[in-house]
């Protein structure tokens, strides 16, 4: 508690003659009480004003730094909110990560030995008003590295920006398959699992292209493109024997291919764990370590174990601040600290920061697992907004998972690719339809889903018992779906290294894109 507090003082007081610190009375604040008794919890829609007013050069507003770079949400719709970078702000963050990558290569010594896969969006989607450049937090990461720590990157940031991902993750592939890789770092799975996938499916093609120096579809990429890649595509034959061998033997893998993999980190809990039984699959006996739990907004805890959710909460990043779970809604609701919270109890997350944020509900909700020393361990959960409530059953996205990770353990062979829930609102048939891609068919698992939601959430028990809600409607997608959604969202401008799938959803955007099977 004595370092969160010394760090929100480091923070108001640095911030106190801005417009909203003045507004806030800022200079008055002499401990942390003053601070949540004079100042608001808020929103993006709150502040949205001031951050826009930014991005037109105005100065003091929300920091008393000027912001260097604007990063954007790389949300599923594409539709950024700009958050602040400022000197500060970059030195809380990264606190965080040095210390996160210290406890993993301590752990893993020989993820340093060889090079990194780092998968990044786009450093620069456009620029503000002002001049200021704006992208994904990962493409800023990326490019603001050192130059003789890129060098570690075993595929150069140009390769992501390839727009058509087939031909992106073929590109990927064919650099990395001639490349020793020792780290693999992405913020989901999915990322991972197409990178082994596209090996696997386009084996014979990478051999050949490796062996005589080239690369299909190469024609495909702009000239400057070509020019970056190519020196990087040199004739090996040596090493297509090699891999034609593992061909031949049957023993083609992710982790033949590349044997020094020591770990690999992303997501692993919540929505993101779904994909992690799949990627098992074609990374046997990797070790997975969680990636920090994170948003524009701030970077929030330190996972310091594998294969566990979650980690530490990062205290010397940012401010944080805890509503609990069943009080969120109410007009009285209590604001914690971490000394104040339980183990095992979720709350949604508020953050201050030296980017501007100032008790800034991220609308996520976390779990704590257990201490670390007197640090509360918190994993993430679900997101807050990805919520319904049609007759007062609280549905969110985390039930959904729950009750589809039952089914992905006791039938594997159903091979369930993706799914989301949309909430069915039609007159006498109030309740949620279910969309599912499976490799095979997963009709006869509507019945086994609404039972195990009714056994999962007693709410949504309660309202189906007695009628306000009907029965779940499940609905078969098209083969593809997922991959099809993914390329249209990249196209319009969403940040496919990081896009994370909704699992409960009620966009007519996103809806529009489910193509459910004709039969």
């Amino acid at each position: 508690m004595g370092a969160q507090e010394k760090l929100l003082l480091e923070i108001v007081k640095k911030n106190k003659d801005t417009e909203y610190g003045k507004k806030h009375s800022f200079a008055k604040i002499e401990s942390i009480k003053d601070y949540q008794r004079l100042v608001p919890v808020v929103t993006y829609d709150d502040v949205q004003e001031y951050v826009m007013r930014m991005t037109k050069g105005e100065e003091n507003v929300l920091t008393a730094e000027k912001p260097a770079y604007y990063c954007c949400t790389s949300g599923t719709t594409g539709k950024p909110k700009f958050n602040a970078i400022t000197p500060t702000y970059r030195a809380q963050w990264q606190s965080a990560v040095h210390t996160f990558v210290y406890n993993m290569f301590n752990a893993h010594p020989r993820a340093a030995d060889q090079e990194i896969l780092y998968f990044v969006g786009s450093t620069k989607l456009g620029q503000t008003e002002d001049g200021t450049p704006y992208g994904t937090m990962s493409g800023y990461n990326y490019t603001t590295l050192p130059k003789f720590v890129q060098r570690l990157y075993a595929v150069p940031y140009e390769v992501f920006q390839i727009a058509d991902l087939e031909l992106k993750y073929y590109t990927l592939v064919r650099l990395a398959i001639t490349r020793r890789l020792s780290f693999c770092v992405a913020i989901t799975p999915t990322p991972l699992i197409t990178v082994a996938r596209t090996l696997e499916e386009n084996i014979e093609s990478l051999i050949k292209d490796v062996r005589q120096g080239s690369m299909e579809r190469i024609d495909e990429l702009p000239k400057e493109l070509r020019e970056v890649l190519e020196p990087r595509m040199a004739k090996n034959p040596q090493r297509a024997d090699e891999l034609q061998k593992l061909v031949d033997d049957g023993k083609l893998k992710a982790t033949t291919v590349w044997p020094d993999i020591a770990v690999m980190t992303c997501w692993i809990g919540a929505a993101a764990g779904m994909y992690v039984p799949e990627l098992r699959s074609y990374f046997p006996g990797v070790p997975l370590r969680d990636a920090i739990f994170s948003a524009t907004e701030g970077w929030c805890n330190v996972p310091l174990q594998d294969e566990k959710p979650g980690g530490p909460l990062a205290i010397h990043s940012h401010f944080f601040e805890f509503i609990p779970e069943d009080e969120y809604e109410k007009a009285e609701r209590r604001v914690l600290t971490l000394g104040e919270l339980e183990d095992g109890k979720r709350y949604f997350i508020l953050l201050t920061t030296g980017g501007g944020c100032y008790r800034y509900d991220l609308r996520d909700v976390l779990q704590v697992d257990g201490f670390y020393g007197k640090i509360p361990q918190l994993k993430f959960v679900y997101k807050g907004k990805h919520c319904c409530n049609l007759a007062g059953e609280k549905m969110t996205e985390g039930h959904f998972n729950e009750a589809i990770q039952k089914i992905k353990e006791a039938e594997p062979e159903k091979g369930i690719v993706y799914f989301v829930a949309v909430p069915r609102k039609e007159s006498g048939n109030i309740g949620y339809n279910l969309y599912i891609e499976a490799k095979s068919s997963v009709t006869d698992l509507e019945t086994k889903l609404d039972d195990s939601l009714q056994e999962i959430n007693w709410e949504y028990k309660s309202h189906r018992e007695c009628g306000d809600l009907t029965k779940l409607s499940l609905i078969p997608l098209k083969e593809g779906n997922w991959q099809r959604i993914r390329q249209h969202l990249t196209e319009q401008g969403a940040n496919e290294a990081q896009m994370k799938p909704p699992h409960l959803t009620e966009k007519e955007a996103f809806i529009t894109l489910l193509e459910p099977k004709s039969d």
